[in-house]
């Protein structure tokens, strides 16, 4: 049961930590992946990135990784 509990509040404190940041340009996308820390998620608004080229080296974990999503399921095209 401790080692539930400890894993429990580990994970939470993992989280605590996590941003979210949300994103509306290409600019925005490739300075946002430079500053993610593990856990946290990159939210990019809706719209069409046209001509872009990202180059992201962001640094997440297995257990933390850094995610990039729409704001808007369906809402973002590159």
């Amino acid at each position: 049961m401790k080692k539930i509990i400890c894993l429990f509040l580990f994970a939470t404190a993992l989280q605590a930590n996590a941003r979210k940041i949300v994103v509306g340009s290409t600019a925005a996308i490739i300075e946002a992946g430079i500053q993610a820390k593990p856990g946290d998620t990159l939210l990019i608004q809706k719209g069409i990135y046209n001509n872009c080229k990202l180059l992201i080296s962001a640094k997440g974990t297995a257990i933390q990784p850094i995610v990039f999503m729409a704001q808007m399921p369906g809402s973002v095209h590159f």
